[in-house]
């Protein structure tokens, strides 16, 4: 089996604030596509009421997860994966007395 490595980033990692959503956005590339392998979400307490964890590419929501403790470990086993030239955002829902962490497991691949 082959190990692969993917080069993390500081745009791999985003964070809100009381009653904001922490959102990562990657962008459109030009014959590129973005390829997520995993995500961890977190808060510093008790998620909010209505909390939730959402992955969009090209402006649809194709993953979405209710968040019910104060973090979540996800590893895709089949990576999700966008078109070519088509935008991704990771979004960790906010809410009231809360801040919320996510880290993406991404890259940007010709593939």
């Amino acid at each position: 089996m082959t190990t692969k490595k993917v080069v993390l980033k500081t745009t791999d990692v985003a964070s809100g604030n009381n009653n904001n959503n922490a959102t990562l956005t990657y962008g459109a590339v030009a014959a590129k596509s973005h390829i997520l392998y995993g995500v961890y979400a977190s808060y510093n307490g008790a998620p909010p009421t209505g909390a939730f964890l959402s992955i969009a590419r090209g402006g649809a929501v194709v993953f979405n997860k209710t968040m019910t403790g104060n973090e979540t470990s996800l590893e895709f086993p089949v990576p999700i994966g966008t078109a070519v030239a088509e935008n991704m955002v990771i979004t960790l829902g906010g809410g009231a007395n809360s801040v919320g962490k996510i880290s993406a497991i991404h890259e940007l691949s010709s593939r």
